[in-house]
């Protein structure tokens, strides 16, 4: 580019300065903040990981730096921006370290995109309520009959059955939960098969498992508590049940004759 076409070009407020490429040293320093990063990812620290990968893609941006963000992005559940970097990075060809890792990636992104929460749904215009209607006189019912007496108590009642089936749905979720947690258990031995493992998607398969047993335990803890309850409830309510409702008599000799008893 000439001066005289970079002088027009500077005095119409076209010209804009190319970005330089990073250096070696540059690219040095990235290169040894991602290994913290991933070891740091490797401990659970997560934010802090994210922090020495967004000071790497700054400083030396590359597609494996972006692909790196974006995986501590995606554990911070910042879905959006994952998404984005990991699309990015994918569209890199001939990057080696992408061609390595792509198949990594390529799930990643699919997790990601799974993980979004769904638009909102359009807001519902509402329309003037009409003028209240006086109600219709009702006709006067008779008195329900009276309840006979001495009723034994009901054994299902509605806290019974209330009880049972948020314990039985919590046994249901439990079981669920526990065989999911199972599944990715095996996946994450299959992908590392020793007690660390290295590799992104092993971290990954790991800590969601951990958080499917979690919540399977609360379930299971759930389901137990309720049953527990509920078969309490049941059991007071045979007891009431099993009380004597009906007069009782009975008759004791005294030396001058008999004594006659009645409790009612």
């Amino acid at each position: 580019m000439s001066a005289s076409t970079i002088l027009i070009a500077i005095l119409s407020g076209l010209y804009i300065e190319p970005a330089l490429p990073p250096s070696p040293a540059d690219e040095a320093r990235a290169d040894e903040l991602l290994r913290q990063g991933v070891a740091l990812r490797h401990q659970g620290e997560e934010e802090r990981a994210y922090a020495l990968f967004v000071q790497a893609d700054e400083l030396a941006p590359s597609p494996r730096t972006k692909a790196q963000r974006a995986l501590a992005a995606k554990s911070l559940r910042r879905f959006d921006e994952a998404e984005q970097l990991l699309r990015v990075a994918l569209a890199s060809n001939g990057d080696p370290w992408i061609e390595q890792h792509r198949a990594t990636l390529d799930q990643a992104l699919a997790f990601v995109i799974r993980a979004k929460p769904a638009p909102p749904a359009p807001a519902l215009v509402a329309r003037p309520a009409s003028p209240p209607q006086p109600a219709p006189a009702l006709p006067r019912l008779p008195p329900p009959p009276a309840a006979p007496p001495h009723a034994p108590p009901r054994l299902w009642r509605p806290s019974v059955v209330i009880t049972a089936a948020v314990a039985a749905a919590g046994l249901a979720a439990g079981s669920m939960l526990g065989l999911e947690a199972l599944d990715l258990k095996r996946q994450r031995d299959a992908v590392c098969p020793d007690r660390t493992c290295p590799t992104e998607q092993g971290v990954d398969l790991d800590r969601r498992g951990r958080r499917v047993a979690l919540a399977a335990d609360v379930g299971f803890a759930v389901g137990i508590a309720g049953a527990i309850t509920a078969t309490t409830l049941v059991l007071r309510a045979r007891g009431a049940a099993a009380q004597p409702t009906e007069p009782r008599a009975s008759i004791a000799p005294l030396p001058s004759g008999f004594a006659l008893s009645l409790r009612l």
